[in-house]
């Protein structure tokens, strides 16, 4: 399975939340790549799954057992792809809503 058909596949599977409309703006095969191992990765999902806007970098961390400095990395790439943001208050929330996959 390469890359472009693994995003046509979950393409379909995803739904961007009304309220925060946005779309992936995928401009190198390298942001696509690094996209795909995303949404594969446990950890990426889990930390998704936690933006949900009533959490900042340290109660992400806490909830998952990691250090600050990872969480904060695993964060940044999320936001470089446009799947999370973080407003003023440093609370960080996702910007999808999956379909097929929700962590627990």
């Amino acid at each position: 399975l390469n890359m472009k058909s693994f995003l046509q596949k979950i393409k379909s599977k995803i739904d961007i939340k009304e309220d925060k409309l946005t779309m992936l703006n995928i401009k190198s095969k390298d942001q696509a790549i690094k996209l795909g191992k995303i949404l594969k990765s446990p950890i990426y999902l889990q930390i998704i799954d936690l933006c949900d806007g009533t959490r900042n970098v340290t109660q992400i961390a806490k909830k998952l057992n990691k250090q600050i400095g990872n969480t904060s990395k695993y964060l940044s790439q999320l936001r470089e792809l446009g799947l999370i943001e973080q407003d003023d208050d440093g609370m960080f929330f996702n910007k999808i809503k999956s379909k097929f996959y929700k962590y627990q």
